[in-house]
């Protein structure tokens, strides 16, 4: 089979699996870039390729090193961005290299019955290290929710963190998601998932006042900018940004959504419903969001406690050979 025609096929199955359009950008830059490596070497048929061309491309990735463009249309022009010949590339870059090819083959292996090469070339990749993201101490929070400068601001702020939601879910709100009426905010999340989200009474204040506030052209965006068009990711970076100056520590979307998810957990709120909030699959991501505190601790000795006897119970000791 033609390598360009497995990885056509490969993006109708990955589109069909309802991975987002974004992820996908992200796979199709890496293996284009594989695809002209093994051009380069007259390999244009996937039966061709053999693990020791899998291991010399991880090498030459990790000598050559290079950074990806942060923009997703950087990624489909293919623009590359070279560092010295000195510099490697990050280890977790590198693993992000690795697992988008071990995928391929994992889906060649899956539905045409092929070897997995890339199993064999890369057999220890090792789970993805998570990031620790700070959340928001209630103080900090206060900060923020002091610090933003205009009603647009002030509404996405509450929407953040009263939802959970990711600030791409939030950009795609539109009027007819929101509900005043049953307190709740309808999203569309990764992979095309829709789920409902519960709006708390100060952040329906706060969107309808920036409502009432508004003076655009009339469009279907709930949150926009002042020419009624869509935000962008950078309208929300930019934001926070500057709020950030303000409050003398960095802020960011994605923090408001681990504060939600850990000030839930720390008033006892079942974690299922949480993962519901927050859109996840799995419980395991959920578990990555919420943020052991003080306060949970010491909640966790009281609830066990209750069960507790004060003093422990005296045993005699049993002598040995009786």
């Amino acid at each position: 089979m033609k390598l360009t025609d497995a990885l056509n096929r490969y993006k109708s199955y990955f589109i069909a699996q309802r991975y987002s359009l974004k992820t996908w950008q992200y796979y199709e830059w890496e293996l284009a870039e594989l695809s002209r490596w093994l051009e380069g070497r007259d390999i244009s048929e996937v039966e061709k390729i053999q693990t020791g061309d899998l291991y010399d491309y991880g090498a030459e990735v990790r000598q050559r090193g290079f950074k990806y463009p942060h923009s997703p249309n950087a990624r489909i022009r293919k623009d590359r961005v070279s560092h010295k010949a000195s510099d490697e590339i990050k280890e977790g870059t590198l693993l992000r290299t690795l697992i988008v090819i071990r995928a391929f083959y994992s889906y060649l292996e899956k539905v045409y019955k092929m070897e997995n090469i890339a199993k064999i070339a890369f057999p220890d990749i090792r789970p993805k290290q998570t990031r620790e993201t700070e959340h928001l101490e209630p103080e900090r929070l206060a900060s923020v929710l002091e610090n933003y400068g205009s009603e647009r601001e002030g509404a996405i702020l509450h929407t953040l963190l009263a939802t959970g939601i990711r600030q791409g879910e939030l950009r795609g709100c539109k009027m007819a998601d929101y509900s005043r009426e049953r307190k709740e905010l309808q999203v569309i999340g990764k992979g095309g998932a829709q789920r409902t989200v519960i709006l708390t009474d100060a952040c329906i204040a706060a969107i309808d006042h920036y409502l009432r506030r508004l003076n655009r052209p009339r469009t279907e965006c709930l949150f926009c900018r002042e020419d009624g068009s869509p935000l962008k990711s950078g309208d929300i970076i930019y934001m926070f940004q500057k709020i950030s100056v303000k409050c003398g520590f960095r802020v960011t979307a994605h923090m408001l959504r681990h504060t939600m998810a850990t000030l839930l957990a720390r008033d006892g709120v079942n974690p299922f419903y949480i993962q519901k909030q927050l859109g996840h699959k799995r419980a395991e991501t959920t578990g990555r969001y919420v943020h052991v505190t003080p306060e949970m601790i010491e909640r966790h000795k009281q609830v066990i406690e209750k069960y507790e006897v004060e003093q422990p119970k005296q045993v005699k000791k049993r002598k040995i050979g009786v």
